[in-house]
Parts: C-alpha cells; sequence; structure tokens
C-alpha cells in the first residue's frame, strides 16, 4: 500500500467517526420531538445523556483532527499536500497497476478505459488548498473552542459559560464542515482510483440517511419494548 492509498484509508475513518456521531447525535435529538420516544428515553435518561455527550465528543474531537492545520496531522490539508506531492501515484501507469491487481483481465478494454482517464497534476490539488484554510478558519473561530476549552480539556475559566461558546454554534454550519471533509476525501479517491476528476460539489455525502434508519429502527424498537412491557 503506497502512502497516498494509507493515508487515504486512515482519513476516510476519520471522516466517518465525524459523520456518523454527529448525524446519530442530530437524529437522537430530532427524535425526541415525538412524545413517545421521548417518554421511553426518559425512562433511562442518564443512559442517553452519556451516549448523547459521548456521540457529541466524538464528532468534536475527530472534526478537530480533519481541520488541524499542523502539518504532522492528517487532516484535509495534509491529504491534499500527500496527493500534490505523490501526483506520479495518480498516472495512468499506476492506475494500470491497480486495476490489474484488482483482476481487471481484459487488456483491450481496459486501455480503453485508461485512454479516457484523466492525469491530475499538483495544481489540482493545490487549488482546493485555499477552500479547506476558509472551512479551517471556520472550524477553528467556532467550533475549536468547545472542543479545546470543554470537551478535550475542562478549562475553569469556561466551564460556568459553557452556552456562550456554544450560541455561535450551527447545526448546518457542522454538516457543511462535514460535507467538505468527505467531499475531499471523494475528489482523491476518484483520481486515484478511477482516474475521474469532479468537482467538490458533485459529491453528496449519504450517510446521514444510513444513520437516520438506523436510529429510526433503534428508537422504534425501545418504544415497542416500553408497550409490551406496559401490557403484560
Amino acid at each position: 500500500m503506497t502512502d497516498i492509498e494509507s493515508a487515504l484509508r486512515h482519513y476516510s475513518a476519520e471522516v466517518d467517526s465525524a459523520s456518523y456521531s454527529f448525524h446519530m447525535w442530530k437524529s437522537i435529538h430530532e427524535a425526541t420531538a415525538d412524545a413517545d420516544i421521548l417518554e421511553a428515553m426518559n425512562r433511562n435518561a442518564l443512559s442517553w445523556r452519556v451516549v448523547l455527550h459521548a456521540l457529541q465528543t466524538t464528532y468534536f474531537i475527530a472534526l478537530g483532527r480533519l481541520f488541524d492545520p499542523d502539518p504532522r496531522s492528517l487532516s484535509v490539508h495534509k491529504l491534499l499536500r500527500l496527493a500534490s506531492d505523490h501526483s506520479e501515484e495518480f498516472s495512468r501507469e499506476r492506475l494500470r497497476e491497480r486495476k490489474l491487481a484488482l483482476g481487471f483481465d481484459d487488456l483491450g478494454e481496459l486501455e480503453r478505459y485508461l485512454a479516457a482517464t484523466y492525469e491530475p497534476i499538483p495544481g489540482d490539488f493545490d487549488v482546493l488548498l485555499p477552500k479547506a484554510d476558509a472551512m479551517t478558519l471556520v472550524f477553528k473561530e467556532k467550533y475549536q473552542p468547545i472542543r479545546h476549552k470543554l470537551l478535550a480539556h475542562r478549562d475553569l475559566a469556561h466551564l460556568s459559560s459553557a452556552a456562550v461558546l456554544y450560541q455561535g454554534t450551527d447545526v448546518g454550519e457542522v454538516e457543511a464542515l462535514l460535507l467538505f471533509a468527505y467531499a475531499i476525501e471523494c475528489y482523491v479517491r476518484e483520481l486515484l482510483n478511477n482516474g475521474r476528476k469532479y468537482d467538490l460539489g458533485y459529491f453528496t455525502c449519504r450517510d446521514h440517511e444510513r444513520v437516520e434508519a438506523d436510529v429510526a429502527r433503534l428508537l422504534d424498537s425501545l418504544v415497542r419494548t416500553e408497550d409490551d412491557a406496559g401490557t403484560r
């Protein structure tokens, strides 16, 4: 496995951690608008508070890693710089090797496929760094203080004013950060594995649908279990 393949695999796992935990946290919160679900959850309120806190901490910590400007961290910036520095890994020759390793045995078809692929240059990755800078600034100004002062550490100077730190946050903004991190993953992956170059806006993350469905099944099971217990 090459450096860029390894980095992409670990980066993808970080995006999944942030996205799954955020959308599960959001789905549970939204589900409490249902009186039956809220009543069922309140029977084990302590456990649900722990779950929600753990989910929130997870996505804040993961977002912090994804938008960490430290060059030693595997962040959005680091993935783009690695791709730029190792642009030879995106060549048609390397793509041919990867396709053959996957069992692509129709050589004529493979060559026709490769002829239609795009070979990126370092600038294809470097051009995205200003957008990464802008998204990192959003995280740094609004979400990093919560991560650093309340979740990763317990800053005594801010414990009594936690609500002030949360005032400037926005669920839609967090979703935009997550979508950007996911789009960078897909952009690099498509160039590496398929020789296809897409705009970042081409990629749509569907994690929320899968998580929402899973949470809905969990909470529906909880309500039905409570109902069954009440009829005994």
